[in-house]
């Protein structure tokens, strides 16, 4: 808290900037030289932090050995891909507990967006956001079968989404 204070951040952005920074300094320490030296910038380092969590020391030196050297050249998400597949190989048995972590993390959050928008960003199971999306898709598509539809697929997703929680407030039911 006297962190993200003192820095004008919000305390959860504070809390994951210190965790990262645990990992740099206690177990990454290339990767700490590394974006000291300029070679990565912060979001690379971080991804690789966070990457490792709860891995021990041991595995995340092996996926720090494996993904780092090329860690510079890649895009943000080509560099998040490499970590994953690292932290898999060192620790398949591992990656089992780490989702039933995860999906007791799943959470929706809400935004406030300027010109009278928001956002909505919803953290879930692959397969449950694989049955929202196929839903929304579904949805879009039927209502692009009217010509006279001017609305992008995107904005037909959005609106079948706003549909269904008026549908389940009218109802009561989802």
């Amino acid at each position: 808290m006297e962190i993200s204070a003192r820095l004008r951040l919000a305390p959860s952005t504070g809390e994951h900037r210190v965790l990262v920074a645990q990992a740099l300094t206690e177990t990454l320490p290339p990767t700490l030289a590394a974006l000291g030296s300029g070679q990565i910038d912060y979001r690379r380092a971080a991804a690789l932090a966070e990457g490792v969590r709860g891995l021990t020391h041991e595995r995340a030196r092996q996926v720090e050995a494996e993904t780092l050297p090329r860690a510079g050249d890649r895009s943000l998400a080509r560099h998040c891909a490499a970590v994953e597949r690292a932290v898999l190989a060192v620790d398949p048995r591992g990656a089992e507990q780490r989702h039933e972590v995860a999906v007791t993390q799943r959470r929706i959050d809400y935004q406030p967006q300027p010109d009278g928008m928001g956002s909505v960003v919803a953290f879930l199971p692959a397969d449950g956001m694989a049955t929202l999306r196929a839903a929304l898709d579904s949805a879009a598509g039927m209502a692009s079968a009217d010509p006279s539809d001017t609305r992008t697929v995107d904005q037909r997703r959005v609106d079948a989404l706003v549909e269904l929680a008026r549908l389940s407030l009218a109802t009561g039911r989802l």
